[in-house]
């Protein structure tokens, strides 16, 4: 019984361990996280829906782009200059054709 229990704490104490290792920070802010190569780190735990919100609320409001969704995204540094940029494909077409 005690080797049962010390089983279950053990395989409770690693999802715990698990879920924090690859659990996203929902609090980022795109905008306010400068695209540099030291922040990749930071930048690469945001998810879809983050930079969809970002796309929306900031780039196709200025623009005559309609509003769209995402359909893949890296920040990478295209012109090697240290300083990152959102690469993103998208659809606006509602079809789901990135």
């Amino acid at each position: 019984m005690k080797a049962k229990l010390i089983f279950m704490f053990s395989i409770t104490i690693f999802f715990i361990f698990i879920n924090q290792a690859f659990s996203t920070d929902t609090n980022i802010d795109i905008n306010k996280v400068e695209w540099t190569k030291e922040n990749l780190n930071i930048l690469k735990k945001v998810d879809l829906e983050m930079v969809e919100k970002f796309f929306n609320k900031y780039i196709s409001k200025n623009s005559d782009i309609l509003r769209t969704n995402i359909g893949e995204y890296i920040f990478i540094d295209l012109n090697n200059d240290d300083k990152l940029e959102l690469v993103i494909t998208t659809d606006v077409s509602g079809r789901a054709f990135f």
